[in-house]
């Protein structure tokens, strides 16, 4: 059955859906689009300073709340689990011989504490910075 606009009751479901034609997979709308571009372009421009959801919020002009909620529903984790699995993957990209400590090298990519950073890179890695770096190749 056609409705007023020429739909049948499953093209209608498909465009309130926003699902691709054959796929059945959501399409991104517009909005959330730019949300997640936006987002990607600050992490990329900050993450080496002190971020956080407020400032994020700040940052992008929204309300703290919906940052968190379009955030989780984007990306699919909290926004600081995301930022620091983020920072250890710029910190394995590193070369270490180039900082003074692993502390200079963690405080590089945003985390304020060596211990901290430890952990999260553990938690990330497997390993500690120490024994990540230590069991890379050297560029001799």
């Amino acid at each position: 059955m056609h409705s007023r606009h020429g739909l049948n009751a499953e093209s209608q479901g498909a465009l309130v859906y926003g699902k691709r034609a054959g796929l059945g997979q959501p399409e991104e709308s517009d909005g959330s689009l730019r949300f997640k571009t936006q987002v990607i372009d600050t992490i990329e421009r900050l993450y080496m300073q002190e971020l956080s959801t407020d400032k994020m919020a700040q940052i992008l002009f929204i309300n703290k709340s919906y940052f968190c909620r379009q955030f989780k529903a984007t990306f699919g984790q909290p926004f600081l689990i995301y930022l620091q699995s983020f920072r250890v993957q710029k910190a394995k990209h590193l070369n270490p011989a180039a900082f003074a400590t692993l502390t200079e090298l963690a405080a590089a990519v945003g985390f304020p504490s060596y211990y901290h950073f430890s952990r999260v890179f553990k938690k990330n890695t497997g390993m500690t910075p120490h024994s990540y770096f230590r069991s890379l190749p050297s560029a001799e």
